[in-house]
């Protein structure tokens, strides 16, 4: 049982980005977690389902004040702008000690999310005058530093992130450690689904399984490739495809026998991502990390000009990358490299992952043994 004299705040940012990865080291280091976020947003209805505990911070935009908009309109509308956020970023400022000299933490995780920035420079402070023994640790998920961990990481007590080329490249995590990008390895534990449907669904089928989504709020060009392909799609596959919760799908067909279509996955997403035979998805951080752990077949379909495209290249050597552009030649691809057997594909072996990361918990719960 976590003992709960002692607290770790968990800085979230609005989607599930920041705040899966805190939580799965947060259920391996004997603290009592409190989810710090802002309003209508995964995290708070996160919190609200599990019962943890949720502190609301203002939505707060930061970005870097530029001038090489010549536009006078452009201008004006930018000054207001950051004055709104200046203004926003003080409340936050003024919550942030509030919260934390109320809860009083013995530890911060942040994985890059905005309200880190706030808690972290106020629980940095309160440590320096002797208020609490706070320690800090933030982790670096994608290969390329957000504009939050650049600001907090001369903070932290303890640096990680994911690829080697973080700590080549930002003098700020050139000390870090390499770790896996945390995961929930209990969520790919044997169980049955909570959806009878969908056990029903795999368990009849006849076909490789190709598991299909975008993401939470789901990807309007998966989406549509699915719709228009589908004929094709299931002359090969058995597909279970998630929609997105923000997405609607131009022509739902739900009464092919090897096509299930549902909004979302909560409880049973680990299970449908391990019974999965190919998947095929967007290049977030969290959905690669798993496919690693799995050494599952898949392609991935980062946005364009977005960070996900660097997320892909890193991992291009287990995975297929897919071009939004060319959607047209997805289908003939995925068949030839399925049918290849995925032979020129490498994976980290999951013992290893899981190895790295118990070392990785190791270290931050041994963080507040040690003496300011």
């Amino acid at each position: 049982m976590k003992q709960t004299e002692r607290k770790v705040f968990l800085c979230g940012g609005l989607t599930g980005g920041p705040i899966i990865p805190l939580l799965a080291v947060s259920k391996n280091i004997p603290y009592q977690p409190i989810i710090i976020g802002v309003n209508n947003s995964f995290e708070k209805k996160l919190s609200q389902k599990r019962g943890y505990k949720f502190l609301q911070l203002p939505m707060t935009k930061l970005s870097l004040l530029t001038f090489s908009q010549r536009n006078i309109s452009n201008l004006v509308v930018g000054f207001f702008d950051g004055l709104i956020n200046f203004f926003k970023l003080l409340w936050s400022l003024i919550l942030s000690i509030i919260y934390v000299f109320l809860n009083k933490p013995s530890l911060v995780l942040s994985a890059g999310g905005f309200t880190s920035v706030p808690i972290i420079l106020v629980a940095n402070f309160l440590k320096i005058i002797g208020v609490i023994n706070c320690k800090i640790v933030i982790h670096q998920q994608d290969p390329k530093v957000g504009l939050s961990n650049r600001i907090t990481a001369k903070y932290a007590d303890l640096l990680s992130c994911t690829f080697e080329y973080t700590k080549n490249n930002y003098s700020q995590f050139s000390d870090s450690l390499i770790i896996p990008n945390p995961l929930d390895i209990s969520k790919f534990a044997n169980k049955k689904f909570e959806n009878n449907n969908l056990e029903n669904f795999l368990k009849s089928s006849t076909k490789p399984v190709l598991f299909v989504f975008g993401g939470g709020s789901g990807a309007m060009k998966i989406n549509s490739w699915v719709n228009k392909n589908l004929k094709q799609i299931t002359k090969n596959f058995s597909v279970v495809h998630l929609t997105g919760v923000l997405q609607k799908k131009s022509d739902p067909i739900n009464n092919l026998n090897d096509y299930f279509s549902l909004i979302s996955l909560d409880e049973d997403m680990g299970i449908m991502m391990k019974k999965a035979d190919i998947v095929l998805c967007r290049a977030g951080l969290g959905s690669i990390s798993e496919l690693l752990y799995l050494n599952k077949k898949a392609f991935l379909v980062p946005i364009n000009k977005s960070h996900q495209e660097q997320n892909a290249n890193q991992v291009k050597e287990s995975f297929y990358i897919l071009d939004e552009s060319e959607m047209s030649n997805w289908l003939s691809y995925i068949l030839r490299q399925y049918n290849n057997g995925f032979h020129d594909k490498k994976f980290p072996s999951s013992a290893s992952i899981e190895r790295d990361l118990q070392a990785y918990y190791k270290k931050v719960n041994e963080l507040d043994k040690k003496k300011q």
